[in-house]
């Protein structure tokens, strides 16, 4: 009985060695934006996913700061999933919009060629801004905008004024 547990702590320590040689570091990229607001200027962001934080921010501007965290053996590796997303921004007169895709990815995470990292926008614009959010899944937390507020898809968590 005795060599029995010696066997499986061995083996435990042999499993916890071998899980730590392989374990993950985060990394973070940050891109921040910043776009002229005059009055009735909307804001639209289109993402598959990720966590949209909407606050209130000087009057005349929008600033869209973009939180990327990715998971990943290596920085190189953890690179190649921040450059696997794709940002387009679209500056019109009357709105402003930002989508977020990702290449390389799978819906369901079979088949991955590259982890998809987690994405969290923070928007600050003028308090009266109307909003058009789509996070596909993510939570969505909209503090003091007195605009228009149309959730795409989920709803929002928190809408204070």
């Amino acid at each position: 009985m005795k060599s029995i547990k010696q066997i499986c702590l061995l083996s435990a320590g042999l499993v916890t060695l071998g899980l730590t040689s392989v374990s993950a570091e985060a990394f973070l990229r940050e891109r921040t934006e910043s776009f002229p607001a005059g009055p009735g200027k909307s804001l639209r962001i289109d993402a598959a996913s990720g966590q949209l934080e909407i606050r209130p921010g000087a009057p005349g501007v929008i600033v869209l700061n973009v939180l990327m965290h990715a998971k990943a053996g290596s920085e190189e590796k953890a690179a190649k999933a921040f450059d696997s997303m794709d940002f387009q921004f679209e500056d019109r007169e009357g709105s402003l919009t930002l989508e977020i895709e990702s290449r390389g990815h799978s819906w369901f995470g079979f088949f991955k060629t590259t982890p998809r990292p987690e994405i969290t926008v923070i928007a600050e614009c003028p308090p009266s801004t109307d909003l058009n959010l789509d996070t596909g899944s993510g939570d969505i937390l909209v503090e003091g905008i007195k605009g228009n507020i149309r959730p795409r898809q989920g709803l929002p968590q928190g809408h204070r004024q």
